[in-house]
């Protein structure tokens, strides 16, 4: 082997194997030539599905990936046609052909086609992580993703898309035996999809688009002027998008039976919105073949856009399943559906006064203009908080039921997955909930504003510690007894004041029972209430011990069954899966390095191994190569635990982040300290850094608050001058205080003071 070629052996390998650990800047994408790697498929013959079914019936498979072009029409007859890829693209990559120029990216998880009129093309080498072909007319080199030609005399022009989509042989030989395909003699032997990524193809890569996880599947597609990026995940769960883009009413389907995800133009301007009259799509999971559903008429589409009841051909948008490294490289401004942190959180929020916002957070040399754009609101609406009383909790489905106050009646929600639930101060569980109590409630809402699933639950002392111990405004007597108090707490920059009845009520102070009449008038308090009684009331201290006695079970938890998380990506053929570790699991998740040995908690337990480790928010993305020699059946979005083999040290009192001082790029020692601290700037109780990390204020163009891009430029320039990350971190809190290593609403003030 030539010393170059085992350089870029090595290379590749220190890719795969975790992130690169020298403090350099980002490489920009490459371009690397290897037109010899792939023979160009040349004019195969033509003939039909049906004839080439029983050709080779012995080797075709019913869940062979095809590639199949749709509304082809020639002389009034529509000419759809299908692409076993194991047969005809893994093994060339590029197929030049009178119906289309045809490729096939494995690396970067996408087949489609073009116009057949701009070719002949021949395989080049890759860009960008995605493969490159080039004219054999004029030498100019095309992104096969985009049609984009980045090099040469037609550089800047496009090629007309292809309408294709990806599905499966059996599906699609059922439902079209008469549409085209190419004769399979038998020199076209199938060559099985690849399970590694091809080393030329990841040097070629640029650094990643954070927003998503790399490999993350997405639709991408492109109307003509803008990108979007619908991650299939959320696709699944959906089934049917409606939404307008650019003016222009779009269509997102998702096949479930052949994993087909494809975008449609909506001829008659409906977009399913409100207020558009129209075609309106849902499924109907008793029609297998055709079960997009107008519910107006109810006739049926197919995943190829075609009516089976006399209704209109769908017009296809480009569009194609891909991975997001892929699909943001080729278009970097590519914006993503489902609230993902390509969208504002909500709008910014802007301060009464700068002099205000500056007393809170200590920043004397923040300007108006910064203070201005302090942060985006995100799912901290104060429209999506509620207090409810707790009438009934089922762990074991995630469910709770909740009278909301104001309301009448009580009613029946999910939690959603991943859901932060907080107990005596500390995360919790829902067993450990008490059916009667007054709880807090963030509820995760629509697109339609309206309130859907359960995102954060609260008992009160977590939500008081959130903020601050309510006050004792006024204890009030009724005969000998004292009968009630009345509590002031501070909401939204609000004083708000609430009486509760002491009959029942237990006063804890320090680690002893107190008598109810020690309660004093401008005391500081933790009350947990049931309703308008009041059950427990607790002193500083014995909060305190409450809190360390949660601590310690959820440690012997997180030991014993393991950390909790979904599922994000899952490659059991090439035996890798990702696993996004929840909010609670934050210094825990981030003690872990390449190498180490853990085990998946699913149905069975899933020996496995680390391979790369990165913050994100608040969460932790973790590869991990599954270990042994089954596979594993898992699902992305399933809900998993981690369970590690040598859980950290018991040292977590300051709420500090493990991990700190391991070596590690700049970047990524910023991104860790961005990730696991908390914003301070006291504007009232609106700012996602609060009870988010401070990384959830800067994630991306367009999203970012002027503390945490100050905070940003600032850890950077403390790693230039030399510092250690712990030494970051020491002045970090020296400076901001002990709120920014825990989630917690602003500071709010009582009688003048802070508290």
């Amino acid at each position: 082997m030539r010393r170059d070629q085992l350089l870029l052996r090595v290379s590749f390998l220190l890719f795969a194997l975790g992130p690169v650990r020298a403090d350099e800047p980002a490489k920009p994408p490459r371009l690397i030539v290897q037109p010899d790697s792939f023979e160009t498929l040349i004019h195969p013959h033509c003939s039909h599905c049906l004839v080439e079914a029983n050709r080779r019936k012995q080797e075709l498979r019913a869940d062979d990936r095809v590639l199949s072009w749709i509304q082809v029409q020639t002389d009034g007859y529509i000419n759809d046609g299908a692409i076993p890829i194991r047969f005809f693209l893994s093994g060339h990559r590029v197929l030049d052909d009178g119906w289309g120029q045809f490729v096939y990216d494995p690396d970067a998880g996408f087949a489609r086609g073009f116009a057949p009129d701009a070719g002949p093309f021949r395989f080049h080498g890759w860009h960008n992580g995605v493969m490159v072909m080039k004219s054999k007319k004029d030498g100019t080199l095309y992104s096969c993703l985009t049609g984009v030609a980045f090099e040469g005399p037609r550089k800047g022009s496009r090629l007309e898309p292809r309408p294709t989509l990806v599905s499966d042989w059996g599906f699609w030989h059922k439902r079209y035996p008469q549409a085209v395909a190419y004769t399979m003699y038998d020199k076209y032997q199938p060559v099985e999809l690849p399970t590694v990524l091809h080393e030329d193809s990841v040097m070629s890569r640029g650094p990643a688009d954070p927003r998503l996880p790399a490999d993350t599947p997405v639709l991408g597609v492109w109307d003509g002027r803008q990108a979007r990026a619908y991650p299939l995940e959320v696709l699944q769960k959906e089934g049917v998008i409606h939404e307008t883009a650019n003016g222009q009413p779009r269509l997102v389907l998702w096949y479930a039976p052949t994993r087909t995800a494809v975008a449609y133009r909506q001829p008659f301007g409906t977009s399913g919105l409100a207020g558009d009259a129209g075609w309106v799509f849902s499924v109907d999971a008793e029609n297998e073949e055709a079960p997009f559903v107008d519910k107006r008429t109810s006739l049926h589409w197919d995943i190829t856009g075609r009516s089976v009841g006399g209704g209109p051909r769908l017009v296809w948008l480009d569009s194609v399943q891909v991975k997001w490294f892929a699909w943001a490289a080729e278009y970097p401004e590519t914006s993503i559906y489902g609230g993902s942190s390509t969208q504002r959180d909500a709008k910014p929020v802007a301060p009464k006064s700068a002099e205000s916002v500056r007393a809170g957070h200590g920043y004397k040399s923040l300007t108006a203009k910064e203070l201005d754009i302090v942060g985006p609101m995100g799912n901290l609406n104060p429209t999506s908080r509620r207090f409810g009383t707790l009438k009934a909790a089922d762990p074991q489905n995630q469910r709770v039921t909740l009278l909301i106050e104001g309301e009448s009646e009580p009613k029946e929600w999910a939690l959603s997955p991943g859901a932060e639930l907080w107990h005596d101060g500390w995360w919790g569980r829902l067993d450990q909930f008490t059916v009667g109590d007054r709880a807090w409630v963030w509820f995760e809402k629509d697109r339609a504003n309206q309130p859907v699933k359960v995102a954060l639950l609260a008992d009160e002392l977590s939500e008081q510690d959130f903020y601050a111990a309510v006050k004792v405004k006024a204890l009030n007597a009724t005969g000998t007894d004292l009968g009630t108090a009345t509590l002031e707490t501070v909401q939204q920059g609000k004083p708000t004041v609430r009486t509760v009845k002491l009959a029942n009520a237990d006063v804890i102070r320090g680690s002893a029972k107190a008598p109810l009449d020690s309660l004093k008038v401008d005391e500081m308090i933790y009350v947990q209430s049931t309703g308008d009684n009041a059950r427990l009331i607790l002193d500083s201290e014995a909060f305190e011990k409450r809190r360390a006695t949660q601590k310690a079970v959820l440690r012997k938890q997180w030991a014993d069954e393991g950390l909790p998380g979904t599922l994000i990506f899952s490659h059991t053929e090439r035996r890798e899966v990702e696993l996004m570790l929840d909010h609670e699991a934050m210094r825990w998740g981030r003690s872990l390095q390449a190498g180490d040995k853990v085990t998946l908690q699913a149905a069975k337990a899933i020996p496995a191994v680390v391979r790369q480790l990165r913050p994100w928010r608040e969460r932790t993305q973790v590869l991990l190569a599954i270990d042994g020699s089954e596979r594993p059946e898992l699902t992305v979005g399933q809900r998993l635990k981690l369970r590690l083999a040598a859980p950290p040290a018991d040292t977590d009192d300051d709420n500090r982040p493990v991990g700190l001082d391991r070596s590690r790029s700049k970047t990524e020692r910023v991104e860790l300290l961005i990730s696991s601290v908390y914003c301070t700037c006291g504007m009232n109780d609106v700012c996602a850094g609060h009870t988010f990390t401070l990384a959830a204020c800067d994630s991306g163009p367009g999203n970012t608050c002027a503390l945490a891009k100050r905070t940003r430029q600032e850890v950077a320039e403390m790693i230039d001058k030399g510092k250690t990350d712990r030494e970051i971190l020491d002045d970090l809190v020296k400076e901001r205080g002990p709120n920014l290593l825990r989630p917690h609403m602003s500071p709010r003030k009582v009688d003048g003071g802070h508290k």
